[in-house]
């Protein structure tokens, strides 16, 4: 017997068959479903208590799609926030291609473009139930969760996500930076 696995409503991804096996077990490739962004208006003023920066250096094979797909950003944004409590839509992510030159241990991927990914975490001074964070995260938690981000896994998240569209390679996670509500950095 085979079955249409697909996404729930409020999610998108590409629907895959499982076949039912002799063993009674369902077998073939696991569905990959991301959130959809929903835009919602609510007139609410959140103070930032601290935000938490950086960048992440790529290479990819066509920078100019990868630069303009919202799936992109939607994916680092959930790599970013994974293992903090906070939701993905605290991150705001910037994918632009940039330049640069390259080295001679770079020569090989000359084809390929670098892309540059800066992202800040918004973590609010007050942590409301509508919010959706889960746990008591702190400051701490949160710069070492970010801090330890592997650019294996996010190079293998964003494969999977992206449905195989782009070949990437995470040159650099760039130094996670941590500044107040207004901007300094600490």
């Amino acid at each position: 017997e085979t079955c249409s696995v697909s996404c729930a409503d409020g999610f998108t991804g590409e629907p895959v068959e499982l076949t039912c096996g002799s063993d009674q077990a369902w077998a073939g490739a696991s569905a990959t479903c991301l959130v959809l962004t929903r835009s919602t208006t609510r007139t609410t003023t959140t103070t930032v208590a601290y935000a938490v920066s950086g960048g992440i250096d790529m290479t990819v094979d066509d920078a100019e799609a990868f630069a303009s797909s919202d799936e992109v950003a939607a994916v680092i944004a959930e790599a970013i926030t994974s293992g903090t409590g906070l939701p993905a839509r605290f991150a705001e992510v910037d994918v632009v291609a940039t330049s640069r030159r390259l080295s001679q241990s770079e020569a090989r991927r000359a084809s390929s473009s670098n892309i540059r990914a800066d992202y800040v975490l918004n973590v609010p001074q007050t942590i409301e139930p509508w919010m959706g964070v889960t746990g008591a995260p702190t400051l701490g938690t949160i710069w070492a969760s970010v801090s330890s981000l592997d650019a294996a896994a996010l190079e293998a998240s964003l494969a999977s996500s992206l449905g195989g569209d782009f070949s990437v390679f995470v040159d650099a996670m760039l130094p996670v930076l941590v500044s107040d509500g207004q901007g300094a950095t600490q």
